[in-house]
C-alpha cells in the first residue's frame, strides 16, 4: 500500500515485478532515492513538463505513461492515441492507460453520432460526470438495437472499461446481460 497525507492512494494485491511496483510509485510521484516529481494541476501545462522530462530520460517508462494520460486529460486525443499505442509493454496494460484508451474511443464515439441521438445523449451524461443516467440511456438504446454492431453496445463496454469502481462495473454488466439475453 502507498499512503499520502495518511490517507491509500494506491496499492496491489500479492507479488509484483519491479518495473510495476515502479510505475505505480512513480505514477504518485515517488522516484529513486525517495525523491517526489510534481506537476502541474493544468493538464496542458503538465504535458509540457512531462515532454520536458522526458527529453532528459527517455527511458522513463512513469513517465511516457503519464504523458499518455495526460494527453486524453488535456482533449489532445490524436496525440493520446499515438502515445498510448506507443507505450511498452510494461505499462501498456496500466489501468490508467486502459481508462485513457476508453476515454478516448467514448469521445470519438460520441462525436460519430448525430444530435439528439441517445447514445450521443448517454455519453453526454457520462462525459459530464453523471455516469449512473448515461448508463440509464445507454441500456435503453440497447433495448432497441442489441445487434453484435450496436453503438450502445460498444459505449457501455467502453465506459466499463473506463470506471474503476469495481461493484458499479458489476451491477452494470448485469444490468446489459439483463437486456441481451
Amino acid at each position: 500500500m502507498l499512503f499520502k497525507g495518511g490517507k491509500v492512494v494506491a496499492g496491489f494485491p500479492g507479488a509484483l515485478p519491479e518495473g510495476q511496483i515502479r510505475a505505480v510509485l512513480a505514477q504518485h510521484g515517488v522516484v529513486r532515492g525517495g525523491a517526489t516529481e510534481s506537476w502541474s494541476d493544468d493538464p496542458v501545462t503538465r504535458v509540457g513538463e512531462l515532454r520536458s522530462a522526458l527529453e532528459h530520460d527517455a527511458t522513463r517508462t512513469d513517465l511516457q505513461l503519464r504523458l499518455a494520460v495526460t494527453l486524453a486529460e488535456a482533449g489532445f486525443d490524436a496525440d493520446a492515441r499515438q502515445a498510448l499505442e506507443a507505450l511498452p509493454a510494461a505499462v501498456y496494460g496500466d489501468p490508467s492507460a486502459v481508462r485513457a484508451r476508453a476515454t478516448l474511443e467514448l469521445r470519438a464515439l460520441a462525436a460519430s453520432r448525430p444530435e439528439g441521438d441517445p447514445v450521443r445523449q448517454g455519453l453526454q451524461h457520462v462525459a459530464a460526470g453523471d455516469v449512473p443516467a448515461g448508463v440509464d440511456l445507454l441500456l435503453e438504446a440497447l433495448r432497441e438495437d442489441h445487434s453484435e454492431r450496436s453503438p450502445a453496445r460498444a459505449a457501455l463496454v467502453a465506459v466499463l472499461q473506463g470506471n474503476p469502481d469495481e461493484e458499479f462495473v458489476r451491477e452494470t454488466r448485469r444490468r446489459m446481460a439483463r437486456v441481451l439475453f
